[in-house]
Order: structure tokens, then C-alpha cells, then sequence
């Protein structure tokens, strides 16, 4: 028994050695030859691992070194556009546009109006019966030969639009009925909400489109 303990050296190595060779023939290997990353604990154990990539600093795109400057119009444009203003001051102060429509913007709606017309304004508004209003939010004016539209409202120096307060009334009974199948639940209401009718008075162009004040102060100014 002792003599085949004295031979099992020769044949069995012991574990020092046989690191030390695993390790020296690892080290040996082509992954080291080759100068690439040896595998980490992550990519052993199978979990996925993001390649090492050199992020480099995109370049931002270059502004214009000047500003972009407008073409000039032409003599021809000028002349163009001239004609038709002259056109428009011309029917202005003749009164001979005809029957003229406008869009205003009046309780957070947008409505195209044109004399005579009879608008019906649902919820609460505060002027009574017989008040004479300024409609001032005007978006665009026009008659069957020409429109002038805001950007987004026109001047109030330019338009003037006058309505009356006609009538002040209840709506009719509306029903909210609510009923759940099968849960005994059954609930019915009646509502009624103020409506206020207004008259557009008159529509009128009160200057010429090419004149402006110099000076233009707070009075007259929708905010």
C-alpha cells in the first residue's frame, strides 16, 4: 500500500500544477494573441453585456454665418398691389362695396354675420335687453369684390360693427336620463340653461386700409 501512495506523484498531479498549466495555456491562447478583451464574469455566466463602442461627439449643423435677407419685390408687384389698394380705398370711401359679412369672435365661438342677422348666445351674458354693444374682435371683412383679413384681428379704427341686445330667455326643458341594467339605479333630470339673442346692427368701413395713426395709445385697443 505504501509503494503505490509513493507512485500516484507521478501520475496524478496535484492541483497547484495543474492550475499553474490551465493558467499558462489560457494565457496562450489566441484571444490574448489577438489583443482582444478576455470574456467577463457576465458574458460566463450568460447574461447579455454591451459592446465597448468609442462614442464620438456629433457635429451640431452649422448656422448661416448672415441672416436671410427677403427678396425685394418687384416694380411690377408694387405697382400690383398698389392698383388694388386704390381699388378698395376707392369703393371705401364711394360706399359702393356693397352688402358687406364679417367673422368676429364673440363667447369663445366664431360666427359669420352679415346685417340683419339674429345670433342666439347660450350661458350667461351680462348686457340686458335694449343695450347697444360694439362687436371689436373682428377677423376678417369682406364684400363680393375684395376681403380684408386680420392677423389675427383687424383694427378698430378700420371696422365697425354695432348689435342690440334683443331678448334674454330660458332654452327649452332638456332631459338627462341615466338608468343601470340590473342595479335597481334609474335617474332622470330636467334643465334648462340663459340664452341671450342679439341683432347685428350695421357693418361698416370707417377708413381707408392704407392709413394708420403715428401714434397709437391705449384707447380703442383690443387686449
Amino acid at each position: 500500500m505504501n509503494g503505490i501512495r509513493g507512485f500516484t506523484p507521478m501520475f496524478i498531479p496535484t492541483v497547484n500544477t495543474f492550475f499553474r498549466k490551465n493558467v499558462n495555456n489560457f494565457a496562450n491562447t489566441t484571444m490574448v494573441a489577438t489583443k482582444r478583451l478576455l470574456p467577463t464574469l457576465t458574458s460566463i455566466a450568460g447574461l447579455r453585456t454591451h459592446s465597448v463602442v468609442k462614442r464620438t461627439a456629433q457635429p451640431f449643423p452649422k448656422a448661416a454665418p448672415h441672416q436671410q435677407t427677403v427678396v425685394d419685390k418687384t416694380e411690377e408687384e408694387v405697382s400690383a398691389i398698389e392698383e388694388v389698394i386704390s381699388k378698395v380705398n376707392h369703393q371705401i370711401s364711394n360706399k359702393s362695396h356693397g352688402r358687406l359679412f364679417a367673422v368676429i369672435q364673440l363667447f369663445n365661438r366664431q360666427w359669420k354675420i352679415t346685417p340683419e342677422d339674429v345670433l342666439v348666445i347660450e350661458g350667461y351674458w351680462p348686457p340686458n335687453i335694449g343695450d347697444t354693444i360694439r362687436l371689436e374682435k373682428v377677423l376678417l371683412v369682406g364684400s363680393s369684390d375684395f376681403s380684408l383679413v386680420g392677423m389675427p384681428l383687424l383694427r378698430p379704427d378700420l371696422v365697425n360693427i354695432q348689435a342690440t341686445v334683443i331678448e334674454k330667455r330660458l332654452s327649452h326643458t332638456k332631459t338627462n336620463f341615466k338608468k343601470i341594467m340590473r342595479k335597481q339605479y334609474q335617474r332622470i333630470h330636467f334643465f334648462r340653461f340663459q340664452q341671450t339673442m342679439i341683432r347685428i346692427n350695421s357693418i361698416e368701413l370707417t377708413s381707408r386700409i392704407d392709413e394708420k395713426k403715428d401714434i397709437e395709445g391705449l384707447e380703442g385697443r383690443v387686449f
